[in-house]
């Protein structure tokens, strides 16, 4: 899980390499994203809160580590899949946005576990 979070940061430096950086969220154009493996990331994204809630409310704190292993092996497929950053600009942008949004529930669900989050590894 450590790992995943690490290898998003690593997209992000790329990403800064090659002149790119997420405009505001306003600005964002998600249209590009049209996987169905895009669309599987963003429903697993959306289930974070309840994850956290149930776990909570059962005072199951597995929960969130067996719903951020099921993210991140997601992830994983989706990453040796396709490329994030490309010479496809809109493309590269919403993706990279869909990259914000894990790495942030990865962080989140790591921090709520009282795991670190590093950028490197």
């Amino acid at each position: 899980i450590q790992y995943a979070h690490a290898r998003i940061c690593s997209i992000f430096r790329k990403a800064n390499d090659e002149g790119l950086s997420l405009p505001s969220i306003s600005d964002i154009d998600l249209s590009p994203l049209a996987d169905e493996e895009e669309f599987s990331l963003i429903k697993k994204i959306l289930a974070f809160t309840e994850t956290v809630d149930k776990s909570a409310e059962l005072l199951e704190v597995h929960r969130i580590a067996f719903y951020l292993q099921d993210l991140v092996a997601a992830f994983h497929g989706y990453y040796s899949r396709h490329r994030v950053v490309s010479e496809d600009v809109p493309l590269s942008l919403a993706r990279l946005f869909l990259m914000d949004c894990l790495r942030t529930t990865i962080h989140n669900g790591l921090s709520v576990m009282g795991v670190s989050a590093p950028e490197k590894m």
